[in-house]
């Protein structure tokens, strides 16, 4: 499946750059025409002159989100010949994540890459797109995505505060956190501070759980001294090494919390309007590439990391299976609820969730 659904991006990815890269020149040679392949011209707003806009997340700068952000930006500069000059420059701090937001919203700042996990304050949709537990895998969230209506409903939920959002990124799943101390069972949570967000936070909180939020930079300290009983952070191949030198050395799989991420580009909607149809295409084919890029490489990498990881000492464990049925069991009643209260989660829900009962039956004949 996973290599379907890679190939059809694939595919897409360069039947956009194809289709964006310009018409060919030709030249005289010895009175004959030679080809010399499609110009990048430059690529201008309505207004006919060059924009340089600032693209800013939240990550710190050494992390491989801030990587992924950087390529974006280079890749949006050289696909529109520079007529969107595009630079990153990262926060390095997820608590200046919702002043993105609304900096990108108000227009006060051109564009953001970043995941939507912090915003549930604005729309329980943005939770479901950061990380859905007991969601769906990379290649069947990408079905749906493009397939399935996915999209129409996302960029809707973006346009509702004047942003411009774009599928940039794509990673798959997450292990759930690492610990100080095995969890034999559901109890094990109860009173225990666990640094978690967004949606698995909630199903966490409902187990027992006290969840607070942590930065990458105050993680470390907080396993180390027994402030944090766990996290819920990343998968192995961002995870901190430093955090294997606190107690939390216990790993578990498989990742309930979240089997796929989804990073987004977001553009303040008048900017995004002011740009020409092929600018705004070469932007999305740029995107295009990095979903690629970034499925690919986490798939491909994640367990090189995860190997390091077990040489330095982390203890790999799966989930007892009344565990992850109890957790289960309070996520299928809070996405009751959230659907009932938030229209945007909502929507999304029962798109997703009507659109995988069908590929179920698809993906059970077709495939081994």
């Amino acid at each position: 499946m996973r290599g379907f659904i890679g190939g059809l991006i694939l595919g897409l990815v360069i039947g956009v750059m194809l289709a964006v890269a310009g018409p060919q020149t030709n030249t005289l040679v010895n009175g004959k025409k030679e080809a010399k392949g499609p110009e990048v011209e430059k690529d201008m707003g309505t207004s006919g002159s060059p924009v340089d806009w600032r693209l800013s997340g939240v990550a710190p700068d050494y992390t491989a989100f801030s990587t992924n952000a950087r390529r974006v930006a280079a890749r949006i500069t050289g696909l529109t010949g520079a007529g969107v000059k595009m630079s990153y420059h990262a926060s390095g701090s997820q608590e200046n994540s919702l002043e993105l937001f609304n900096a990108v919203s108000f227009g006060t700042i051109e564009a953001v890459f970043s995941r939507t996990g912090n915003w549930g304050n604005k729309s329980r949709g943005f939770d479901f797109l950061a990380g859905l537990p007991f969601g769906p895998p990379g290649d069947e969230f990408l079905a749906w995505y493009h397939q399935g209506g996915g999209k129409a409903l996302v960029s809707a939920l973006f346009r509702r505060h004047n942003i411009q959002g774009i599928l940039c990124g794509l990673s798959g799943a997450a292990p759930d956190g690492l610990f100080t101390a095995p969890v034999n069972s559901l109890n094990d949570f109860r009173n225990k501070s666990i640094a978690a967000t967004g949606l698995s936070a909630l199903v966490l909180s409902r187990a027992g759980a006290q969840v607070t939020t942590k930065t990458w930079r105050e993680m470390v300290p907080s396993l180390r001294d027994g402030t944090l009983f766990g996290a819920i952070f990343s998968g192995p191949l961002i995870l901190d090494q430093n955090i294997l030198k606190t107690s939390a050395k216990h790993l578990y799989f498989p990742g309930w919390s979240q089997q796929v991420s989804s990073y987004y580009l977001m553009i303040h909607l008048r900017n995004w309007n002011g740009l020409s149809k092929i600018a705004q295409t070469r932007i999305k084919a740029a995107c295009y590439e990095n979903i690629v890029h970034t499925f690919t490489h986490s798939e491909g990498t994640h367990f090189k990391r995860l190997k390091k990881m077990i040489n330095e000492g982390a203890e790999i464990h799966e989930w007892p299976p009344e565990t992850i049925a109890s957790l289960k069991a309070i996520w299928d009643q809070e996405s009751r609820r959230l659907s009932r209260y938030d229209r945007d989660f909502g929507r999304l829900w029962s798109s997703l969730k009507n659109f995988r009962r069908d590929f179920k039956i698809w993906k059970e004949l077709g495939y081994l």
